[in-house]
């Protein structure tokens, strides 16, 4: 496993990945890096257009509701895009996308948001077959 691997192994590990999961996460993430640097992927996050309450529906109590109002208004609510293209200079695609993304302080981290791995996972996933594809 090369050191970069083992450093993100070890970063989910500390957040309360379990082993199976932080070892998935980690070369999932290094991998992302690897294309990210040639321009092939890339994460990026939008304002969330939908309300938070449609969505998810009137919380219980009214002290819940202001909690909520407070961290999206500290925090934002945000869509999470992962998109790939086949060269550094063609049309991005998505690859993956997840909305109220709420309470992150950065939600593009994949050891603060949990889904971020996941959506990177697509990115290279689809990037992978869309290649594939190409060649084939």
């Amino acid at each position: 496993m090369e050191t970069w691997t083992k450093s993100l192994y070890r970063d989910f590990r500390c957040v309360g990945w379990r082993a199976k999961d932080a070892l998935w996460a980690a070369r999932t993430v290094a991998e992302f890096d690897d294309l990210e640097d040639e321009l092939l992927v890339r994460i990026r996050v939008e304002p969330e257009e939908e309300n938070y309450f449609d969505v998810y529906g009137k919380p219980d109590t009214e002290k819940e509701r202001k909690e909520i109002i407070e961290i999206i208004d500290q925090l934002g609510c945000w869509v999470v895009f992962t998109e790939y293209r086949l060269h550094p200079e063609g049309k991005w695609e998505i690859g993956g996308a997840v909305g109220m993304c709420t309470g992150y302080q950065n939600p593009e981290s994949p050891f603060e948001n949990e889904y971020v791995p996941g959506l990177m996972w697509e990115a290279i996933e689809a990037y992978r077959k869309t290649l594939w594809r190409k060649c084939a």
